[in-house]
């Protein structure tokens, strides 16, 4: 259709140019199967929007020529959009429609705007019905517990001069720790607020500032003490000469001012609402992070256990009774922003806030969050390489360049990653005793392959990062595509099998590399391997396409696997080398 925005719509990141795994949105709607990282191509001049928030879509990977014009690639939100509002703190509500289960993208282009429905089918939702009610499905938890490892990658960082940013070979190490810590649950916000809290807390509710407030009313003429211009124009309009009269017109009552201490300021609201999210921020912590065990004896169980105790005694104060909640956005006044014991709280009460919008955005784009998770798993199996005896087969990588790992302190649409903080580049050399080239390795980021000379013509691939291996001898390059799939977001009994996504992506390697080869001389060696998410799996697994081309590695969602996970894909990149090398 002549002036329309052709946007597509794509299984997986490699399926561009497979009509099989691709859908037309023009018309304005889809009914399309959902198995976690479906990816957009847009023509160019073009921008995508999620409606419901007016987020605009971040392209990932170079644009790319196609018959019919120049597309860009972009990842797309969850299948189901967050759905924390029907949750209603966690308490019973009424069914849920499927409405959560649509989601609407804007269009914008030079030829005007267009919305474009799309409804997901086998997605799994951030809701699920328990016995009590709605509650948080695992991968809720699961997307949490991700973004809680940053934040504790973050801290590890703490006390250097390069806060947020630490040595890739100290990322190996902090893998290998978590691997070791299966007694404790994972860390998370709560966790950091019963630490600093569960003293100070106590101490500010029972010496919580006090106010001493005016108030006009009507009081027994003997008890009358204070009066203001308003109380004596009440008193002139009242009948009768005396005081003694104009008491007894009114049952001997007079209007006077009356001065009480108030603990209903703005300081102390925040106090009582941090009180409440406290609670209930412990009671989730318990049920959905700890175990029966780890509840009563992990450190973090019991510190958080105790933690909630604490805020719930607090909260039954009688002096907390006639506090009034605070403004849904409040502004802070002086006392909040200066007073000592307050300061704290306000700080840790502010990221209660954010978190809840955080939560829904991390869920909404948690693809790219596993996203960034594979590059990091990826690079660390990469510096895991290096030395004399490291790897399976022997061969030897050194860092040419050191380089450090950058934690984005707050989420860009899932993403926790600063883009360019890949190590490398570094010299690969064969195992001893064996004959081979040497060769250099460079890590690419999709969104700063428009800077390479040989990736940035790789966008139509969807690539979420590119191992490039150039032999010093200057024979023919070779490139390595690494995808990442998000497949625990999608239904376990509705995904496809391991088999069925490693041979889907091994076709698509070779279409890409047929369509690719046809337009430039000297086109390297193609290869590439799929990092694919499981939240059910205890351990990590290796699938290959029935050619032998592409490796799938099924990862366990949980962070206590992932040491585990980078040494499989430590030996699928020493595969890789094989035939390189």
């Amino acid at each position: 259709m002549k002036g329309a925005v052709d946007v597509q719509l794509h299984l997986w990141p490699w399926s561009v140019g497979n009509g099989d795994e691709s859908f037309n949105l023009i018309r304005g709607s889809a009914n399309v199967p959902f198995y976690g990282s479906p990816v957009l191509s847009v023509s160019e001049n073009a921008t995508v929007l999620l409606a419901r928030r007016y987020e605009r879509f971040l392209p990932f990977g170079p644009k790319f020529k196609a018959v019919d014009g120049v597309y860009q690639l972009y990842q797309t939100p969850h299948g189901v959009v967050a759905q924390k509002a029907a949750l209603q703190k966690y308490k019973a509500t009424d069914n849920m429609d499927d409405s959560h289960r649509k989601t609407i993208l804007s269009i914008h282009s030079e030829e005007g705007v267009r919305e474009v429905l799309l409804s997901t089918l086998y997605a799994e939702a951030s809701a699920q019905e328990g016995d009590v009610g709605w509650a948080e499905s695992r991968l809720f938890r699961t997307i949490l517990a991700w973004s809680n490892f940053f934040d504790e990658c973050i801290l590890e960082s703490k006390g250097t001069q390069r806060q947020g940013k630490l040595p890739w070979s100290n990322i190996a190490d902090y893998i290998k720790k978590l691997a070791q810590s299966e007694d404790e649950p994972r860390m998370a916000l709560i966790v950091h607020i019963a630490d600093a809290m569960r003293q100070h807390l106590p101490n500010v509710v029972h010496a919580a500032r006090r106010i001493l407030v005016r108030e006009r009313k009507m009081m027994p003429a003997p008890r009358v003490a204070e009066t203001d211009n308003t109380c004596l124009q009440w008193y002139m309009r009242q009948p009768g000469t005396t005081s003694t009269e104009k008491a007894a017109a009114n049952r001997h009552r007079l209007m006077g001012v009356s001065r009480y201490e108030s603990l209903d300021t703005l300081e102390n609201k925040v106090l009582k609402d941090f009180l409440v999210r406290c609670r209930l921020e412990c009671r989730r912590y318990l049920n959905f992070d700890c175990n029966l065990n780890q509840r009563t004896h992990s450190e973090r169980g019991s510190k958080v256990k105790s933690f909630g105790n604490i805020c719930a005694e607090l909260r039954q104060l009688p002096q907390l009774a006639n506090i009034s909640r605070p403004p849904a956005i409040p502004k802070p006044n002086y006392v909040l922003q200066n007073d000592v014991r307050y300061k704290r709280i306000w700080k840790y009460y502010l990221r209660l806030l954010r978190q809840e919008d955080e939560e829904d955005r991390l869920w909404d784009w948690q693809a790219r969050t596993w996203t960034d998770i594979s590059r990091l798993l990826v690079n660390a199996a990469l510096m895991a390489l290096r030395g004399e005896t490291a790897g399976k087969v022997g061969y030897r990588f050194e860092e040419i360049l050191a380089s450090v790992f950058e934690i984005l302190f707050e989420q860009r649409l899932g993403m926790r990653i600063e883009r360019g903080s890949e190590p490398g580049p570094f010299l690969v050399r064969p195992p001893r005793g064996r004959t081979g080239r040497d060769l250099a390795l460079e890590v690419v980021h999709p969104d700063l392959a428009e800077e390479h000379g040989l990736v940035r013509h790789f966008g139509r691939t969807g690539g979420h990062l590119y191992l490039v291996f150039s032999p010093l001898d200057g024979s023919r390059q070779s490139v390595v595509v690494v995808w990442a799939a998000h497949t625990a977001a999608c239904t376990p009994s509705a995904r496809p099998s391991w088999q069925t996504i490693a041979d889907s992506a091994a076709r698509a390697l070779k279409r890409h590399g047929d369509f690719l080869s046809d337009r430039a001389q000297g086109f390297p060696h193609l290869y590439a391997f799929v990092v694919a998410s499981d939240v059910d799996a205890l351990k990590p697994d290796l699938i290959t396409s029935e050619n032998g081309n592409v490796h799938l590695v099924e990862i366990p969602t949980s962070q206590q696997f992932w040491a585990e996970a980078v040494d499989w894909i430590a030996l699928v990149i020493e595969e890789v080398l094989g035939r390189l090398v």
